[in-house]
């Protein structure tokens, strides 16, 4: 896949300006769906209610993954473009690695709470990407969640 479109610095500086981010209630609905499928009370006032560790796959500057890093203790975001990278929102809880979708092997096996793919999955080598999930998702709970902008259909 040609990678290019996205290190173009012009490029990069538009897409952080015009790049639309998404409503909290979806973040919203990733964090309950989490903690329902790792059966851990959301309701219960008592529980951090933050995930763990996420990881934001194809970040570009950041527009999902400093959303996330309101609802997770800490964020590993990757892009392949360095130049998206260098205009990503920084943030403590927020790590940045310039990787492709189809090399996660910096990840530790079973290691991932949340992986999140905003707008984003059709550029991936989809077998390889879904390969790379199983092996750092956690068993038994871990959560993939990815997203994208549909158009309505209009009839004439």
């Amino acid at each position: 896949m040609n990678y290019q479109l996205f290190n173009e610095s012009d490029h990069t500086a538009i897409y952080k300006a015009y790049r639309t981010g998404y409503p909290q209630e979806l973040y919203k609905k990733i964090l309950e769906f989490y903690f329902n499928t790792t059966n851990i009370d959301f309701n219960n006032d008592d529980n951090d209610k933050k995930i763990p560790l996420a990881l934001d796959v194809a970040c570009g500057s950041g527009q999902a993954t400093v959303d996330l890093s309101y609802y997770c203790h800490r964020v590993i975001a990757i892009d392949c473009s360095e130049n998206q990278l260098k205009n990503a929102t920084l943030k403590e809880n927020i790590e940045y690695h310039c990787s492709n979708a189809e090399n996660l092997t910096f990840l530790s096996p079973n290691s991932i709470d949340l992986i999140t793919v905003a707008t984003a999955l059709h550029w991936f080598d989809i077998q390889t990407f879904f390969q790379q999930v199983d092996r750092v998702l956690k068993p038994n709970g871990g959560v993939l969640s990815v997203w994208s902008i549909g158009f309505p259909l209009l009839d004439n």
